[in-house]
């Protein structure tokens, strides 16, 4: 999954940028979004050298998917075959 991200800090390689929520996200639940937040922050790998204030694209890798994946179906499901 691709987004567009704000720097909001930098630290060697790496960089705290703020991610704006879109109206998808509340439907997916993948994201790390806290309740009720508008935005987020999150620590990504600064590949590229951005600057504060810069643009970047963040992309999520396919571990992050599958753990998603996970934790929205095949938990609920081993708990309901628990009960």
């Amino acid at each position: 999954m691709k987004e567009i991200a704000l720097v909001a800090q930098t630290d060697g390689k790496k960089a705290k940028v703020k991610l704006d929520k879109k109206d998808e996200c509340s439907k997916c639940g993948m994201c790390m979004f806290p309740k009720g937040a508008k935005s987020t922050e999150i620590t990504a790998i600064n590949k590229v050298n951005a600057g504060v204030g810069d643009k970047v694209t963040i992309v999520t890798q396919g571990k992050t998917k599958s753990l998603g994946i996970v934790l929205v179906f095949l938990v609920p499901l081993l708990l309901k075959v628990a009960g």
